[in-house]
């Protein structure tokens, strides 16, 4: 008789699909609530809120920690926060009730891998984004924007808030309405290009070239790069130091 293999042998286990995860606290009270997921180095980030901030800082390490603090509403809803894998990266997005004059919570902290490519959009709240080498692209309507160390391309844009960074030498896009902006000019190297309607220019152009200033535009050159450098306010000051 032929000696048969057990069958256990023959099955193949398929590799666990990614997950996702969905954190919802229970209504009326205060929490904090913290997940993790797989997140591959270089791949594309996306996080949306509507009511709170988004702070993300780099790591060294192919995975996400996602740490949310929960306020609820006035009638004790609570925001739902899913983490989906989609297309090869992660989406994380805050899902609020429709009645939107609730007013539920939800401050972000993430830790990502330092070669995300992260794009993070909210609406009342600030945005902080530190220690990262990937591709930036950060949006709010009313709230400040706070970057420090970041290795790649970065645009950033609010509508009521300030602009402010350090250690940022890559390509860079800076838009606000009412707000100021002030980066350091550390490192910087391409064609700035600096405007403000009702505000001021206060740009050290040590090392720059190829200069061309008037009262409300500035045009020069950082570090002989020539990768855009944008900045631009309406009503509000641009500083470079």
């Amino acid at each position: 008789m032929r000696n048969l293999r057990p069958l256990a042998a023959l099955i193949l286990v398929a590799p666990l699909a990614a997950q996702t995860v969905v954190i919802q606290p229970a209504p009326g009270a205060r929490a904090t609530e913290t997940r993790t997921v797989g997140l591959a180095a270089g791949a594309p980030l996306r996080v949306s809120n509507v009511n709170g901030r988004i702070r993300v800082t780099g790591w060294d390490r192919a995975e996400v920690e996602f740490t949310g603090a929960f306020k609820p509403g006035r009638g004790g809803e609570q925001v739902k926060v899913v983490l989906e894998p989609r297309q090869g990266g992660l989406e994380v997005r805050g899902e609020y009730p429709k009645n939107g004059n609730n007013g539920p919570e939800c401050q972000m902290e993430l830790k990502v891998p330092r070669s995300a490519l992260s794009s993070l959009e909210t609406v009342n709240g600030s945005l902080e984004v530190r220690e990262v080498s990937g591709k930036v692209a950060v949006k709010t309507v009313n709230g400040e924007i706070t970057l420090e160390l970041l290795g790649g391309g970065l645009k950033a844009e609010t509508v009521n808030g300030s602009i402010r960074g350090s250690g940022i030498g890559d390509q860079v896009e800076a838009r606000t309405v009412n707000g100021d902006i002030r980066l350091s000019t550390k490192g910087l190297k391409g064609r700035l290009e600096a405007k403000t309607l009702n505000g001021t220019l206060k740009i050290k152009g040590e090392g720059a070239t190829d200069v061309q200033v008037s009262k409300r535009h500035m045009g020069a050159t950082f570090g002989g790069g020539d990768r855009p450098l944008r900045l631009e306010t309406l009503n509000g000051d641009i500083t470079l130091d």
